[in-house]
C-alpha cells in the first residue's frame, strides 16, 4: 500500500512524505562506502545559489527498478531508498531475514550491476510505516480539535519510524504517541505550515 499522497520530501497541505532525512530516526547513520563498485564522484552543480549532485548515469533507472519491484513483489519487506549523490552511491533499507528479503536482495543486486547501490537493514516495511502515517493523516481534524495542528506525516527513508511535524511540539510529543500504541516508533519534529499554491 503507498501512502495517499507520496511526495519525497516535497509539500502539500498536509505533507504525507516518504523517505525523507531530517534529525529523527530516518537521519543519515555515518555512511560505510559500498564495496565491490566504482564509485563515481559527480561534480556539484550550483542552482539558484544551491549546490546539487547529479544522479550517476543510470542510477535513476536502476532505483525505480528496485522500489517498483518493493512496491510491487517485495512490499512485505520494502522501506526506502537514500540516495547519496555527493558520494556516488545509493542505499536500498529492506526488513531482513526472510525468504522474501533474500529473493530481493537477488533482484536489487541484479538491477544495480556496476551501479554502488547497498543494501541495509531496517525495522519496519514502507508498508507498515504508510499504515500508520495514514492513520495520523486521517486523524487531522481530531488532532486539531486537541489543539495540535499536523503540518507534515512522513515515514523514515531507513525504514526506523514515522515522523509527525507540527508547531506544538511539545503537546504532540505528549499525546500523539500514546495516542497510537505503535510498536513502531513516532517522533514529532517542528514543521511550520506549509504554503499552498
Amino acid at each position: 500500500m503507498k501512502p495517499k499522497l507520496w511526495l519525497v520530501c516535497g509539500a502539500a497541505a498536509v505533507v504525507v512524505a516518504g523517505g525523507c532525512a531530517g534529525t529523527g530516526p530516518g537521519a543519515r547513520q555515518e555512511a560505510q562506502e559500498p564495496q565491490g563498485c566504482t564509485l563515481v564522484s559527480p561534480s556539484p552543480v550550483v542552482t539558484a545559489g544551491v549546490m546539487m549532485w547529479p544522479d550517476p548515469p543510470g542510477m535513476s533507472e536502476a532505483l525505480n527498478e528496485i522500489q517498483t519491484a518493493g512496491y510491487d513483489t517485495f512490499k512485505d519487506v520494502y522501506a526506502g531508498v537514500e540516495v547519496v549523490p555527493e558520494a556516488g552511491y545509493a542505499i536500498v533499507y529492506r526488513v531482513p531475514a526472510s525468504e522474501s528479503s533474500t529473493r530481493y536482495d537477488e533482484v536489487i543486486r541484479r538491477v544495480a550491476g556496476t551501479q554502488c547501490i547497498v543494501i541495509r537493514d531496517s525495522r519496519f516495511s514502507q508498508v507498515a510505516l504508510t499504515e500508520l502515517q495514514n492513520r495520523i493523516s486521517d486523524d487531522t481534524n481530531f488532532w486539531r480539535g486537541r489543539g495540535i495542528q499536523i503540518n507534515t506525516v512522513g515515514s523514515a527513508h531507513d525504514g526506523s519510524g514515522v515522523i509527525v511535524g507540527t508547531t506544538q511540539v511539545v503537546q504532540a510529543r505528549a499525546e500523539i504517541p500514546e495516542h497510537y500504541h505503535s510498536s513502531i516508533p513516532i517522533t514529532v519534529e517542528q514543521a511550520a505550515p506549509v504554503a499552498v499554491w
